[in-house]
């Protein structure tokens, strides 16, 4: 990510990137005309930009003054060292998939992270349980399930065995 919209950092940016004929060229020459512009602007700055690498880009672009940043991809982000401070990703055991890594609460995250958490629920794992808490009979729960608007897994494999 580059910002360059005041003419002086402007300037510096084209001469950083060698390219002092932008500086000059009608359709850059003020920042509302960088803005109307900014497919054919992109094209020039890109052209210039794959000629190094960002690191390269980095170091050049700070040491004279110009606004960047690295624009984090995933790997960057989950492993930031705030990322790993504040516990912001979880990790818990799927019955399934094994040990699963997800996105932690990012709210009091090192008090709310650190304990323990649970994977979600297979597919009608907690259907029955969840139901009861609702209030819902064992009868109604059991014609919902033998009708098919349910899914329990126990009951799912006896009817399959039973076919």
């Amino acid at each position: 990510m580059v910002a360059a919209y005041m003419q002086p950092r402007w300037r510096k940016l084209c001469e950083v990137l060698g390219r002092r004929d932008l500086i000059d060229d009608e359709r850059f020459s003020t920042s509302s005309r960088r803005v109307v512009n900014r497919p054919a602007l992109r094209k020039e700055l890109n052209g210039e930009f794959a000629k190094g690498t960002c690191s390269e880009w980095l170091a050049a672009l700070e040491t004279n003054d110009i606004l960047c940043s690295k624009v984090a991809d995933y790997a960057d982000v989950m492993d930031h060292a705030q990322v790993k401070y504040l516990h912001l990703v979880v990790e818990m055991e799927h019955k399934i998939m094994g040990r699963v890594s997800a996105p932690g609460n990012p709210i009091n995250p090192i008090e709310m992270n650190s304990t323990g958490f649970k994977a979600p629920p297979l597919l009608g794992e907690e259907t029955r349980e969840t139901l009861r808490e609702l209030g819902i009979t064992e009868a109604r729960i059991d014609r919902l399930l033998t009708s098919g608007a349910l899914i329990v897994p126990s009951l799912q494999h006896e009817l399959q065995s039973q076919v």
